[in-house]
């Protein structure tokens, strides 16, 4: 297995908050043992923490595209219903 700084880089993305999704759970789960380093990005809304850990997936939750694109982009963006 790699060392962390030398492993292989996975990002998933969901459109659904995580957990609990026991499919994606399952597959980053195995990619961690197999020496991948696995973040899951997901742009449903929700109310969980922006970063967090969960059983060794780096998680991040942007709660919405409108708001990566305006927060974390920074760019002057309008959407139309």
């Amino acid at each position: 297995m790699p060392a962390s700084s030398d492993a292989f880089r996975i990002l998933m993305v969901l459109d659904h908050p995580f957990p609990p999704d026991i499919r994606v759970e399952n597959e980053a789960l195995s990619l961690i043992k197999a020496g991948f380093e696995v973040a899951l990005l997901s742009v449903a809304p929700d109310d969980r923490p922006a970063r967090e850990i969960y059983r060794g997936i780096r998680l991040f939750d942007i709660g919405s595209i409108k708001r990566c694109v305006t927060k974390c982009a920074g760019w002057p963006v309008r959407f139309h219903s």
